[in-house]
Order: structure tokens, then sequence, then C-alpha cells
């Protein structure tokens, strides 16, 4: 047996308030945080497995259930275990959308360690406390805070006099395994996208939007590297954004040629017999082997002559423009205006 709401079908034994808070989720395409832990205490869990981030999709199916998916446009997700999840919070702000009635986590503290060296570039000197345990450890405070705050820790920390370690340089956390994984079709590209950026970024800007990343990179490739885009933190150059947030390694994953249809700059047109847009093609990657619903091998990044990014199209549904039988893109809404006229 379901409950369905909003052409969804949860779990019967979900709680409303989880089932009321993932509709609305899935209606505003908020981007939410989820915990997992004991229906039956409230309990927390503290594995990294048991957070997760995305938004609240649909299987596809005469009777889709809610999937969690790592952008707005994503083909694929992961099933939701409704019954088990004991918060649901708005990744941007924190808010907390829904928390079981005796929600509780184990005891979390921030203390200074004893320097342990892992590599001629990796000293140890903070450590993260479970119930008095010894639980993870970091290079530095902000690295900790920025653990317990990614997986809705609320912490104390108790500091004396840190422990003297050889200053070094800060070196950034390589993508390269996530590629890696993505070219040999273990991972979905914007799963790894998600994890590089959440976990590997250290640095003080907000993390952007995925559609902006995807279109800082597919700029990138273009040789745009001089246009500035404002992604949340303030204005910044392409080359700058790839630079700060280290998304080097993810490049050759936005400028796929392989049985390529078209080229790097063409006009393409896309829609329906009442409506169309007409753009140009910048940025081509395949489809995952893991999607949930694969219609397509390749999908295209398009950026309509407005200059407003649509995004990515699978490439089947895509037909090439000539340049002299261009014409003003039409959208869905001003279809229906002329229709009205």
């Amino acid at each position: 047996m379901s409950i369905t709401l909003r052409d969804l079908h949860f779990d019967e034994t979900a709680p409303p308030g989880v089932i009321g808070a993932l509709v609305e989720a899935a209606t505003s395409g908020r981007r939410v945080h989820i915990n997992y832990g004991d229906p039956v205490t409230g309990r927390v869990s503290l594995d990294t497995s048991a957070s997760c981030y995305g938004y609240v999709g649909r299987s596809p199916g005469e009777a889709p259930f809610p999937l969690l998916a790592p952008t707005r446009r994503s083909k694929s997700g992961y099933q939701l275990e409704e019954r088990n999840i004991v918060r649901i919070r708005d990744a941007r702000s924190g808010r907390v959308l829904w928390r079981h009635p005796t929600y509780s986590q184990d005891s979390i503290q921030i203390v200074p360690c004893e320097p342990v060296v892992k590599s001629d570039v990796v000293v140890l000197t903070v450590q993260v406390n479970r119930a008095g345990q010894m639980y993870r450890q970091f290079e530095n405070v902000v690295q900790a805070r920025h653990y317990c705050n990614r997986h809705g820790l609320d912490w104390t920390e108790e500091w004396g006099v840190f422990p003297l370690v050889k200053p070094r340089k800060v070196t950034r956390r390589s993508a390269r395994p996530l590629v890696k994984a993505v070219r040999a079709g273990n991972f979905d590209c914007d799963s790894a996208l998600e994890e590089h950026l959440h976990d590997n970024y250290q640095g003080t800007l907000s993390v952007p939007d995925f559609e902006k990343v995807h279109l800082v990179l597919c700029y990138f490739n273009m040789g745009w590297r001089d246009r500035v885009l404002d992604l949340g933190n303030g204005p910044m150059p392409v080359g700058d954004i790839i630079k700060e947030f280290g998304l080097e390694p993810f490049l050759p994953l936005f400028d796929r040629k392989v049985k390529g249809s078209f080229q790097k700059g063409d006009l393409v047109r896309w829609g329906s017999e009442s409506w169309e847009y007409v753009g140009r093609m910048i940025g081509r990657r395949a489809v995952t082997p893991l999607a949930v619903l694969r219609l397509d091998d390749w999908e295209v990044f398009i950026e309509t002559l407005d200059g407003k990014s649509v995004g990515f199209v699978s490439e089947s549904e895509v037909e090439p423009v000539q340049d002299d039988a261009m014409r003003p893109p039409t959208s869905p809404e001003g279809a229906a205006e002329n229709e009205n006229k």
C-alpha cells in the first residue's frame, strides 16, 4: 500500500510531516538536506551515507515515487527511504522543514589533538569527538566546522593551546578520482560535481548552483574565459571561477566529441509543433549509464540566443539551423500569447 499526494506515491508508514516536506520541496525546486536515523527514537545516524543532499524528483512510470537527484534536470536519482528520515532541511538556508518529534544526536565536540602526520603536506591537528570518542580528524578547525555544518551536526568547541606544527601551503584536494569514476561509468557526472564542490572545496565562497557551474565549464571550453558571471558571490571571470573551485579536471567531461552530431558553436533548434527555441550548442557530455530514464547516449548544453541558459537537452531532440534560416526563438509562453491574439 502507498499514499498518493500530488501524483507522488509514498510509503504508507512515512510520517505525514515527511510527505508534506518532500512534496513542498518537489514543488518549489529547493535543494534539501536529508538525515536518516532511527524512526522510533528519532536518533540521527552520523554515518556519511545517512546524510544526503539533492533535489526531490520523481521516478518514471505510472506510479512515480520520490527520488533524490543531484540537479533539477537530472534523469537519475536515488529512491528515498521516507520511513527512516528524521530531519529535512533547506540546503541553502539550513531552515528545518521537518524534524522527528524526538530528534536527537550524539554529543559532538571539536577539540585540538596531537599532530598526526599523514604525508609530507598533510598534518591533522583537530579532531571531532562523538560521545567523548574520536570520530574524525582534520587538518584545521575550518575543515572540522565545515564537516559538521555539511552534515547538519550541532557541536561545541573546546580550545586550549593549539599544538605547534610547521606551517604548510594549503593544497586543494584533486577531483581527478571522481572524474575517472565518471568516465568508467561508475559515477554520475553531477553526483561527482556535488561531492567535489561540497567535500573538496575549502574556500570562503558559497557553492554555486549546478546550472551555473555547467555554464562556467562550457564557457571555459568555448574559450570565453574572460566573461564575467555572478554566481551569488559577486562578479567573477570564468577563468577565476574554474580556478577557485578546482573545476579543471571536469572540463573534458563537458567537451566530449565522440560521435558528435554538432560542433561547439553550432546553431540548433528544438521544441514541438507549437513552440521552439533556437540556441547555440556550447557543450556536450555523455548521459550517465546510471540514469533511471535514459533516452539518449549524449546530451548537449545549449544557450539561447538571448543569453538565457537552458541547459542540457538530449542530442537526438535538436536539429541544425543554418545562419540564414535563423529566426528569433519562440518560447512556450510566447506561443500561447500568439494563439490568444
